[in-house]
């Protein structure tokens, strides 16, 4: 029976989901408050982690991609540091995007 260690009750996995997508949405808030139209942009790297975004730079492009058609007054632009191939993604207004 070594496969019951590898078991979650689902009520319980549903409610831990529940809780981590409303602790990052709140915390993708206010960190647009402190960025959005500022000409900052935050790491890639930071974000997947901090979102609990997928692990893949292309998955986690895509999860952001959700989350701001989401909201009508987000856009984002995603721009890479030469320098060491990073990435990082700006967000903005969509007017501001528009410029």
């Amino acid at each position: 029976m070594a496969w019951k260690k590898h078991t979650k009750d689902v009520a319980e996995l549903i409610k831990q989901n529940r809780e981590i997508d409303m602790k990052v949405r709140s915390n993708f808030e206010e960190m647009l408050e402190d960025i959005k139209d500022k000409e900052k942009a935050v790491s890639l790297e930071f974000l997947k982690d901090w979102m609990h975004l997928e692990k893949s730079d292309e998955g986690a492009i895509e999860e952001l991609k959700l989350f701001v058609s989401m909201n009508d007054e987000l856009a984002y632009r995603v721009i890479r540091d030469d320098s060491d191939q990073s990435i990082y993604v700006e967000f903005m207004t969509p007017e501001k995007a528009e410029e």
